[in-house]
């Protein structure tokens, strides 16, 4: 029983994040609130302004097996989107908005977690974040 996670970054300009989450989770396994990005260590603008918080736009997502949740970091954490097991889609929320970091006490984080997998799970998602910043 295992898990194996890989984040690739594909863009962290000053206005863009766009990161590929994928993971591979044996059975029994799971994530639980894994922090899967950490704002403090995105680039920051050339003026020196740091991004404190991302405002997600899109996604290309699949899961096989497991289903897999997304949050922003807080107190409480706040669900961002729910992908459930055996899903394959892609999702723009640029005509209605981005999703907003609404988390009370927010640290700018993304969480993931999975339900404990009966058998071999998969995920792979890729994830279109607007940089916010103070």
């Amino acid at each position: 029983m295992a898990i194996t996670v890989s984040t690739q970054v594909i863009e962290d300009g000053p206005r863009n994040y766009v990161v590929l989450l994928s993971g591979e989770i044996s059975g029994g396994e799971q994530e639980l609130f894994v922090n899967k990005i950490d704002v403090s260590t995105l680039t920051a603008l050339p003026g020196g302004n740091a991004p404190t918080r991302l405002a997600l736009e899109g996604f290309q997502g699949s899961t096989i097996g497991i289903p897999v949740r997304l949050y922003w970091a807080g107190t409480p954490n706040k669900l961002i989107w729910g992908f459930p097991a055996n899903f394959s889609e892609t999702n723009k929320f640029r005509c209605a908005g981005p999703i907003k970091n609404d988390a009370t006490s927010y640290t700018g984080d993304v969480l993931l977690s999975t339900d404990p997998a009966e058998a071999d799970g998969s995920y792979s998602l890729t994830l279109f974040f607007k940089k916010k910043y103070a």
